[in-house]
């Protein structure tokens, strides 16, 4: 029989109880490992198959939900909040949720505290309410402009960072409502909140309203009372999703492909990270220009194209007038990057095309690596055993880009060659989190092989490669598995709980997602 929670029960003292259960557990109690079989991870196993290092706190909270006759720890901490969460605190984990891509558990506190979809100006702003929005503004029209809510934002930014309208027609059409009166009444266009994980790339109204809204008739609204289409964002993250409609509507309100003077610029942000021609290609059509460099490293968009793309952008920017020639602050041309990142096919054209071969006997001997010829590589060391000594710290960062396209050839050749597999970059990130975010076993399992630190926390937030995975199976491409990399992890030893630091975006969201690839690792294995 389900053990029943008291009439007030007390969410603090069951987390209290999860972590004792998990720490029992772990120290090996039979009575507390066998109360996990509950759990159908586990219980399909007998405990002698699953070592206590599989379990987390995320299982030990959902046992002791299963043992009160709930399916999850959510579905308990739902019915926990109903009896003790006071409804001002409700209304405010409501919108906090509705702006921070947790759609699904504000909606189960909609569900428990239904009088909360008037509460407040916030409240139904994020739910689309257009009458009660207009019947709040009407008797108070300086609320249009006074931040509030539990971000301390003003209407307008709620209304551009709500996720849930995004399949409801009646909702979007009443935020398009929304937000035209606020900007009536005097919205700023160009409102921003504090972002501190990518401070070179703005969080505005109207980057809401393209990429959290995704609503073309919100962004226009924006757009006719005046946002800046060149807001140092938008143009940046629609392109590199080749959302053309997007870039088409930013263009036609005087959007200047080049971006903001002395900030990122729009082009070489999408090939940064895009692997969608379309987006950069328009941005070129319309008068982008393709030798503008940024960053520390003084790079050019060909200097990214020769690490990370293929020969067709590269004769695209070419033929845009990109510099064949042009070099990054440390010297290297187009040729010597596509060398370097083992992109022969590149590196020939750029010859063929007029480009010089400057390359030193380390740079052949890096490239040798990158591109996975072991034979070379090994003859090179045999010549001239020196230059495994010889290389630097920014030889060792190029393992980023096999662990993150899943080319375990080069990772194991380089790795063999002295290559460091816990280079990590600006951001304290390692080649084992691109492996894992881009649901790669063989990379995982190469760069393990070799040493790589399974605990390796980054260090924008403080996630380990599990974590990384979790994300990555968000945005899966073909032929990735983040299942089985979860599997290795965790088999590994990797940490399956999370701390993120405070103020990371959607932690909801994450926490959810790493309980479902946890369990269908389990599950797999």
């Amino acid at each position: 029989m389900p053990r029943s929670l008291p009439e007030r029960p007390d969410l603090e003292n069951l987390k209290t109880q999860a972590k004792s259960l998990l720490r029992a557990a772990r120290e090996g109690d039979t009575a507390a490992v066998s109360r996990f079989t509950i759990l159908p991870a586990f219980g399909n196993r007998p405990p002698a198959q699953w070592p206590v290092t599989d379990l987390a706190l995320h299982d030990a909270q959902s046992v002791l939900a299963r043992e009160h006759g709930f399916v999850s720890w959510n579905a308990m901490r739902e019915e926990v909040e109903a009896r003790t969460l006071t409804f001002d605190a409700a209304k405010d984990e409501f919108v906090r949720c509705a702006t921070g891509g947790a759609s699904g558990r504000a909606e189960r506190i909609l569900a428990l505290h239904p009088r909360i979809a008037t509460a407040s100006l916030q409240t139904a702003i994020v739910l689309g309410d257009a009458a009660t929005v207009s019947a709040r503004l009407q008797a108070h029209s300086e609320l249009a402009t006074q931040p509030g809510g539990p971000q301390e934002w003003e209407p307008l930014l709620y209304a551009c960072h709500t996720c849930l309208c995004g399949r409801d027609a009646s909702r979007l059409d009443g935020l398009v409502a929304i937000a035209r009166q606020l900007c009536i009444l005097g919205a700023n266009p160009n409102g921003e909140y504090h972002w501190n994980w990518h401070p070179e790339l703005p969080r505005t109204v109207l980057w809401g309203a393209l990429c959290a809204v995704s609503h073309l008739p919100l962004a226009e609204v924006l757009l006719e009372a005046g946002a800046n289409p060149t807001d140092g964002v938008s143009a940046h993250i629609t392109g590199g999703g080749g959302n053309i409609a997007a870039l088409e509507l930013l263009h036609r309100y005087g959007l200047c492909a080049d971006g903001i003077a002395g900030a990122v610029p729009p082009l070489l942000h999408m090939m940064l990270w895009a692997t969608n021609p379309t987006g950069p290609r328009w941005l070129l059509e319309h008068g982008a220009d393709a030798n503008l460099s940024w960053g520390l490293d003084g790079e050019a968009p060909l200097h990214v194209a020769a690490r990370r793309w293929d020969v067709a952008m590269v004769d695209i920017l070419l033929n845009h007038g990109a510099d064949l020639h042009r070099r990054r602050k440390d010297g290297r041309t187009a040729h010597a990057l596509a060398e370097l990142h083992g992109n022969r096919d590149i590196a020939q054209h750029l010859l063929a095309t007029g480009a010089h071969d400057e390359l030193s006997a380390l740079d052949r001997f890096v490239a040798a690596c990158a591109r996975g010829d072991r034979h070379d590589a090994a003859a090179m060391l045999v010549a001239q055993p020196s230059l495994r000594g010889q290389l630097r710290p920014d030889h060792h960062l190029l393992l980023h880009r096999p662990a993150e396209s899943g080319d375990s050839a080069a990772l194991e050749t380089m790795l063999a060659s002295g290559f460091d597999p816990d280079a990590r970059d600006q951001d304290n990130v390692t080649p084992l989190h691109r492996a894992a975010m881009g649901g790669h076993p063989d990379a995982v399992r190469v760069l393990l092989a070799h040493g790589a630190d399974i605990g390796a926390l980054d260090g924008m937030f403080a996630a380990s490669p599990l974590v990384w995975a979790v994300e990555g199976r968000d945005h899966a491409s073909p032929g990735s598995d983040h299942v089985a990399v979860a599997r290795i992890l965790i088999d590994a030893g990797c940490s399956l709980d999370w701390q993120p630091p405070p103020g990371a975006p959607d932690q909801e969201r994450t926490f959810e997602r790493l309980i479902d690839l946890r369990r269908a690792a389990l599950e797999s294995a």
